[in-house]
């Protein structure tokens, strides 16, 4: 009982923390927000080139402010899905399109290799998109010249789950960082906030589904995700 007690209380800690975090993002991304709109006109209408490249930056780190309060307002405002039935090739698809035609100035080739026998089935196609953008981009960045990014599907028809796996011949993740890339605010990057994992994590578990990563044998890192296409919960 005493344990419960004391699990309610952080439960409720955490909830305030979380919609005070929120509160704050609100705050503060608005006037970034206005502050990266009037850089880009003050940019657009100057004449001396030489100050373009000062304001450019000025920009870039306004949106960089702005894109960290937009993961923090993302995970703190976790909403409830939207569920619909979705074909989880035909979104993949997409969006392997939208990232070959992304300018990440690299030699990535994309490879897609979908099963056919994955019925219909609810998800909510904006939350798994953005978690799967995600992985690729992740995936982009960790290549370095060239390589390639791989999204596969599989269904398991026993256990009533689709698998998808995203593989990548980057520069893979070290043993020492590898249990900490899915908890918030964890990163080795010099930019961003180290909530994209944890954001896509937490897509997921939501839809009483799995994440976990592996080495890719070859080179790379192999993202695989569990989602069952039949649920005998209420979702989240």
């Amino acid at each position: 009982m005493t344990c419960h007690k004391k699990e309610l209380r952080n439960n409720k800690k955490l909830a305030t923390i979380g919609e005070m975090a929120a509160r704050l993002a609100h705050e503060i991304r608005n006037p970034i927000t206005g502050i990266a709109n009037a850089i880009e006109i003050i940019a657009d209408e100057m004449h001396e080139e030489q100050n373009k490249p000062i304001l450019e930056e000025i920009k870039r780190q306004a949106n960089r402010v702005n894109d960290a309060v937009s993961n923090l307002l993302i995970y703190s405002r976790s909403k409830a899905l939207n569920l619909s039935e979705n074909n989880i090739n035909e979104l993949i698809k997409s969006l392997v399109f939208f990232l070959e035609n992304q300018n990440h100035q690299k030699e990535i080739i994309f490879q897609t290799k979908f099963d056919s026998s994955i019925p219909l089935f609810n998800f909510d196609h904006e939350k798994i998109e953005n978690a799967l953008l995600n992985l690729g981009l992740n995936a982009i960045q960790s290549i370095t010249e060239s390589g390639s990014i791989t999204y596969i599907t599989k269904y398991d028809p026993i256990k009533k789950k689709v698998i998808i796996k995203i593989e990548d011949t980057g520069i893979g993740i070290s043993k020492e960082i590898l249990p900490n890339i899915f908890k918030p605010f964890f990163t080795t990057k010099t930019e961003g906030t180290g909530l994209g994992l944890a954001i896509v994590k937490d897509i997921i578990e939501k839809h009483y589904g799995e994440i976990w990563v592996k080495k890719n044998i070859e080179k790379g890192s192999i993202f695989n995700i569990s989602l069952p296409t039949e649920k005998n919960k209420t979702y989240l």
